[in-house]
C-alpha cells in the first residue's frame, strides 16, 4: 500500500509538469505564428523580396514558421489534453508528433549552422550584381534599400561610387551618420550581421529541440505512469 501511494505521488508530479510543459511549448508555437507573421508584414523584408528574387527565401521562411507554429500549437494543445484526460493514446500521439518536430528542427538548427556561410554570400552576390548596374540614371533599389537597412556604403568602401564615377546616394548618408567615410563596405558589414542573425535562428532551432527532448521524456514516463496505474 505504501509504495502505491508513492507511486501516485510520483504520477501526479509528471502529470502536471507534463501540462505545464505542454502550455509553455503552446506559447512557443504562439511565438513562431507571430515571428512568421511579422517576417511577412514588415516593410523591410518585403522591399528585398519584392526587389530580388534571392532574397525569396524570407518570404518562404515566414510561412514555414506560421506552419511550424500552428502545429506546434495545435500538440501542446492535445498533449495537455493528453495530460490532463490520462490517455494513452492522446499522449503517444503526442510523443509522435513531436519525435518528428524534434528531429526537424535539429536537422534544421545544424544546416543553419552549416550553411551560414551560403546566405552570405548569396546576399552579396546579389549585392553586387545590383551595384554594377548602379548609375545616377538607374539607381538600383536593392543597393539603396541593403545600404540603409545594414548601415554600409558600397560594396568595400564609399570609394566605389567614386571609382564608378556614380554620386555616393543619400541611402550612404544615414541621419545617424555625418561623415560616409566612416561607413564600412557591405561587404563587411553584411556577413557580419547575417551570420549573426542565423547563428541565433540555429541556436534557437537546438535550444527549442531541447526542450521537445524534455517533453518526450515527459509523456513516455507518463505513459508508463498510467499504464501501471491501469495494471
Amino acid at each position: 500500500m505504501g509504495s502505491g501511494n508513492g507511486l501516485d505521488g510520483c504520477y501526479a508530479c509528471i502529470k502536471y509538469l507534463m501540462f505545464a510543459f505542454n502550455f509553455i511549448f503552446w506559447l512557443i508555437g504562439c511565438a513562431l505564428v507571430g515571428i512568421g507573421i511579422w517576417v511577412l508584414v514588415d516593410q523591410n523584408f518585403k522591399s528585398l523580396v519584392s526587389e530580388s528574387q534571392t532574397f525569396a527565401f524570407l518570404q518562404y521562411a515566414g510561412i514555414v514558421l506560421i506552419v511550424v507554429g500552428s502545429i506546434v500549437m495545435v500538440v501542446g494543445f492535445f498533449g495537455c489534453c493528453g495530460a490532463i484526460r490520462e490517455s494513452e493514446c492522446c499522449l503517444m500521439l503526442f510523443f509522435i508528433s513531436m519525435l518528428i518536430l524534434f528531429l526537424a528542427l535539429v536537422a534544421g538548427g545544424v544546416a543553419c549552422l552549416v550553411y551560414k556561410a551560403e546566405v552570405s554570400e548569396i546576399a552579396l552576390q546579389a549585392f553586387q550584381d545590383s551595384f554594377d548596374l548602379y548609375t545616377d540614371d538607374d539607381p538600383q533599389s536593392l543597393v539603396d534599400l541593403v545600404q540603409e537597412v545594414f548601415s554600409c556604403c558600397g560594396v568595400n568602401s564609399y570609394a566605389d561610387y567614386i571609382n564608378k564615377g556614380v554620386q555616393i546616394p543619400a541611402s550612404c548618408k544615414p541621419t545617424d551618420v555625418t561623415d560616409v567615410t566612416t561607413l564600412q563596405g557591405c561587404s563587411v558589414v553584411v556577413p557580419e550581421k547575417l551570420d549573426e542573425k542565423v547563428i541565433i535562428t540555429g541556436g534557437v532551432a537546438l535550444g527549442a529541440g531541447a526542450t521537445m527532448l524534455i517533453g518526450l521524456v515527459f509523456s513516455m514516463m507518463l505513459c508508463c505512469a498510467i499504464r501501471n496505474q491501469n495494471l
